[in-house]
């Protein structure tokens, strides 16, 4: 067999080969952990995610259906609490294995997840089998998902991402049952991860990219139709955990967050530099090669979104591709906007958004938003990766230029930020300013 169907589309065995590098990322980066050389049973994971999902699990063994947890405190909701994941078809991998290798494999296969998503939709953006293959890495590895490495239930809504959009891209090209399907499935995968934020984080997501990708010059109403139906779809098989969580919610100690409840742990302007030089302001906790500690605002780990400075500087070449691309497009929106909700009230745009946005008044820490950044970033980053392989009209010539002043460009915002008096005064000395 020389080809199969994957995501509506033949692919060539020999293409996946090629693209194979996204796969062995992941494994690459922990295989320490995978060879027992370290745990990544720490922190969050240890005194809240695993209890809880070993008590899930020891419910369904008894034949209970796990709505409470009577071990903590007088009792405190499973179902409603959501971050258990309780209908989560993965988790329930808990009942028959060890609870620790479950739970750092569930962690490596939901990031080598989230590469194959993130390549597949690179693949159809950008047209690139290199190209998509480094998209897969640099989303499956990026600094977001390290740093969140002990937060179990972020990764459904992260690694179930790149799928929802595939889904939409899908079902705005060309309308079928199995490309709904595809989006329905993905929807409710991220809905019964069991974390609330990050489900609604990536419907906003998906809202953005289907506005921007739709064509509204052919089969618009059709396009929008299934679309909605996917959605709704994913959304209804999910119901028992949404609901349960939303009517927990709303008898929870914080239903509703003012305004600056909201804005609580916003990532000051300051910090977006951290996305190109993540120790300019020192480390949290420090390091043998970054030692000094860092100072700035709390809760460095919300702010850390490094994609890597290669991932940056791919990304900035591949920026010329969105032109005539409204798939590009529809990334470039959605990054753009998960930048702009993370600065919080750094820009005027998180007034507006609290207000006419109601569900944003049950969420704080509004960076964990950078994740789709990441994504964006790393498909643009595919798309450099075409551009230096296009060698004709001297386009490799061009994309290499840009490349270096992009370089030079990443080199002037560090420089600058050690001068910006609002910033001079939290970055760090020595060799953490490297």
């Amino acid at each position: 067999m020389s080809s199969l169907w994957v995501a509506g589309r033949r692919v060539a065995i020999g293409s996946l080969r090629r693209g194979g590098i996204f796969v062995l990322a992941p494994l690459l980066v922990l295989y320490e952990v995978i060879l027992d050389r370290k745990s990544l049973l720490v922190f969050d994971a240890q005194e809240y995610f695993v209890p809880k999902y070993l008590e899930v699990a020891r419910q369904w063994r008894h034949g209970i259906l796990p709505v409470w947890d009577p071990t903590v405190f007088s009792g405190s909701p499973l179902l409603g609490g959501g971050q258990a994941g309780v209908f989560y078809p993965p988790n329930l991998l808990y009942i028959f294995c060890p609870a620790l290798v479950v739970y750092q494999a569930l962690l490596i296969g939901h990031m080598v997840l989230g590469g194959i998503g993130a390549r597949l939709l690179a693949r159809r953006l950008v047209g690139s089998e290199w190209g998509a293959s480094i998209s897969g890495a640099a989303y499956s590895i990026s600094g977001y998902s390290i740093v969140h490495l002990t937060h179990a239930s972020f990764f459904a809504g992260i690694a179930w991402l790149p799928w929802i959009l595939l889904g939409i891209d899908l079902v705005v090209d060309c309308v079928s049952v199995k490309r709904v399907a595809l989006l329905a499935g993905a929807v409710a995968m991220a809905g019964l991860g069991g974390h609330p934020q990050y489900f609604w984080m990536d419907l906003v997501a998906l809202v953005g990219f289907f506005l921007f990708r739709l064509d509204t010059r052919r089969g618009w109403v059709r396009s929008t139709m299934a679309t909605g139906t996917g959605v709704v779809l994913g959304a209804m098989i999910a119901a028992p955990q949404l609901i349960t969580t939303k009517t927990y919610s709303g008898v929870s100690g914080r239903p509703s967050l003012s305004f600056a409840g909201s804005m609580q742990y916003f990532m000051p302007l300051t910090h977006l530099p951290l996305m190109a030089f993540p120790f300019l302001y020192g480390s949290d906790p420090p390091s043998p090669m970054f030692n000094h500690p860092y100072a700035a605002p709390p809760l460095f780990r919300e702010f850390a979104s490094y994609p890597g400075l290669v991932v940056l500087v791919l990304a900035l070449i591949g920026f010329r591709r969105r032109q005539g691309n409204r798939g590009l497009r529809a990334m470039m929106f959605v990054g753009g906007l998960s930048i702009f909700l993370a600065l919080g009230t750094d820009t005027p745009f998180a007034h507006w958004w609290y207000r006419l946005v109601p569900p944003s008044h049950s969420f704080r820490i509004w960076p964990r938003h950078l994740y789709v950044t990441s994504l964006a970033l790393a498909v643009f980053a595919g798309a450099g990766v075409a551009e230096l392989l296009h060698d004709e009209d001297g386009r490799k010539a061009r994309a290499l230029r840009r490349g270096v002043m992009g370089l030079a460009g990443l080199a002037m915002l560090g420089w600058w930020t050690t001068k910006w008096q609002r910033a001079a005064k939290l970055v760090a000395p020595g060799s953490a300013r490297i």
